[in-house]
This record gives structure tokens, C-alpha cells and sequence, in this order.
């Protein structure tokens, strides 16, 4: 049930959104990237619901210390969807210290740098707006668009990493073949075998073992697969070791 104290919250934030520009003008909206919106004017629920949002998928490790609780604004504007760039933190900073002043957001500093989090009023302000269809459809998170880049990019090069690694097979058949080859081929036949076979295992993970992350929890890749309690404490070790890194496709470089 809504308070007195709740009702008069919503006034107060009320300015926020009026305080912010109707319009932002083609010029500072810009073209959307890499699937980001361009700049446009945020309603109070949906920023409530990026700021609850980015600290819900904060990993548990750093979510568990004792450090100042709360997401900078880089990680809010990631869960709005929006392009960065100076006008999006022209339009979101006064905005977030209206609903600070409204009692919805409390503010911290973590390692210099500000942070905020939903205070109790703004969970009840940002439920209130869910009930009564006010607070929009949520942006895709920046969790699920790593995901569905990471399963895009397999997709286009998986073929070229299959290749990669029939080549560097054909090398190896190559040098097997001469009875008397330089230690350095080996050595460089190590290289390119170890690469290749790390990009196709990466590659493989992101197109058919990374799950769908959801909303509900973060989506942190702990390189833990089911099985891994069959082997000694130090093969699981070298297991996590060799998939670390796996889901980040901008080490997938060809070294030819």
C-alpha cells in the first residue's frame, strides 16, 4: 500500500523527469551501436530499473565485500541500452541526483568514483510503476548482448577457425614426414597448434555451451563444467586454467 511518504516521493521525482530536455535534437541522439540505442530521454522507473538491475548482475564476489554497495553510471547507462558519450551523462547525472534528492537513490563514492543504489523508497516507487505498466519494457542486458554477440561472431567464424586448425594439422603431417626438421619448426608448429585449437575451443563454447543468460542472476563464467568433480583437485585446476577467457571473442585473432 502506498504511503503518504511514497506519494510524496512521486512528486518529487516527478520534477526529475520534467527537469530533463523533451528533446534532445538529432544531432546529440547519434546512431545506434553495436546494438545501443541512441540518446533519448529516460523516464524515472526505467532508470530505477537499469540502477536494480546493474547492481542484481554485479557478480556475487563483488556484491559480497564489504565495499560501498551501488553501480557508476557507465553500468547504468550499459542496462539503459544507450550509447556512451558526454550527452548521455549530460542527460542522466542531473536526473540521478533529482532521484537522489527524492530519497529514491542513495549515493557513495567506490575507489574515487560515484555510485548508486535503489534506497527502500525507490524499490517501492520503481514496484509501483511495474504494477501499473509505467515502467516500460527493460533494454536488452549487457549480459544477454555479450551472449548473443559472442554466439553471432562463432557463427560467422567458426568455419574459418575449423580451417585454422586443418591447416596447422597439415603442417604437423608435413614435418612428420622429413626425417631431419629444425627444433624451431616444432616450436612453431607447437604455437600455431596450441592457438588454433583455443580459438576453435573458445568458438565452440560460445555457439553451443554458453546457456542463455536471464535477468534473475548474473551470468559470470566460473569455468566450471558438470563432471569436473570426477577429476584430482589439480586436473580440475588446469581444466578452469585452459578455459579462462573462453567467452571473450576479442582474443579471437588469427595468428598466421
Amino acid at each position: 500500500m502506498s504511503t503518504q511518504g511514497d506519494e510524496q516521493q512521486d512528486k518529487s521525482s516527478g520534477s526529475a523527469s520534467a527537469a530533463r530536455p523533451a528533446d534532445l535534437g538529432e544531432a546529440h541522439r547519434g546512431p545506434a551501436q553495436g546494438g545501443l540505442r541512441p540518446l533519448e530521454p529516460v523516464s524515472d522507473p526505467m532508470l530505477l530499473a537499469a540502477v536494480e538491475r546493474a547492481e542484481r548482475h554485479r557478480s556475487a564476489k563483488a556484491a559480497g565485500t564489504s565495499q560501498v554497495r551501488g553501480e557508476p553510471l557507465s553500468q547504468i547507462v550499459d542496462h539503459l541500452g544507450l550509447v556512451h558519450g558526454s550527452w548521455t551523462t549530460r542527460l542522466l547525472r542531473p536526473q540521478l541526483s533529482a532521484l537522489e534528492d527524492a530519497g529514491m537513490l542513495a549515493a557513495g563514492r567506490r575507489h574515487g568514483i560515484v555510485v548508486w543504489t535503489l534506497t527502500d523508497g525507490g524499490r517501492r516507487r520503481l514496484a509501483r510503476a511495474r504494477r501499473a505498466g509505467q515502467a516500460g519494457a527493460p533494454p536488452e542486458s549487457p549480459q544477454h548482448r555479450r551472449w548473443r554477440e559472442a554466439r553471432a561472431t562463432a557463427t560467422a567464424r567458426i568455419d574459418e577457425f575449423h580451417e585454422q586448425m586443418r591447416h596447422a594439422v597439415e603442417q604437423a603431417h608435413g614435418l612428420l614426414s622429413h626425417d631431419h626438421v629444425h627444433s624451431d619448426a616444432w616450436f612453431e608448429l607447437g604455437e600455431h597448434l596450441q592457438r588454433s585449437s583455443w580459438l576453435l575451443g573458445s568458438a565452440t563454447h560460445c555457439l553451443h555451451e554458453w546457456v542463455e543468460p536471464d535477468d534473475q542472476t548474473p551470468d559470470i563464467d566460473s569455468c566450471l563444467e558438470l563432471g569436473d568433480e570426477a577429476f584430482s583437485p589439480e586436473d580440475r585446476a588446469q581444466r578452469r586454467s585452459r578455459r579462462t577467457g573462453r567467452r571473450n571473442v576479442r582474443n579471437w585473432v588469427i595468428v598466421r
